[in-house]
């Protein structure tokens, strides 16, 4: 299941030394959650609630829009994750500029 990237703050957990790490399926979505949140702050309401979306997700009872949004919402509670709304293509950060 693959859904609209979600760009991890640099100081987010497991982020890359470029900085640019996204998280864009379901698979990664699990990894990521099983690798860089503990075991005490899996017990939150927070994470719980997140923890069963994916469950839920892996037998095709809730679509892609959905996870990525119970995704987004935990990870931006942590201060883990950019708002969309500060998320821009690549094409308006990379500097180039086309001529018309």
């Amino acid at each position: 299941m693959i859904f609209e990237p979600i760009r991890l703050m640099p100081e987010a957990p497991g982020q890359t030394p470029a900085k640019n790490r996204t998280i864009f399926s379901l698979l990664a979505a699990i990894r990521w959650v099983q690798r860089y949140v503990d075991s005490e702050a899996k017990t939150t309401p927070r994470w719980a609630k997140l923890i069963a979306v994916l469950d839920e997700a892996t037998v095709g009872e809730i679509e892609p829009p959905d996870v990525r949004a119970a995704l987004h919402v935990a990870l931006m509670a942590e201060g883990w994750a950019m708002p969309d709304e500060l998320e821009q293509p690549d094409i308006f950060t990379s500097g180039r500029v086309d001529s018309p």
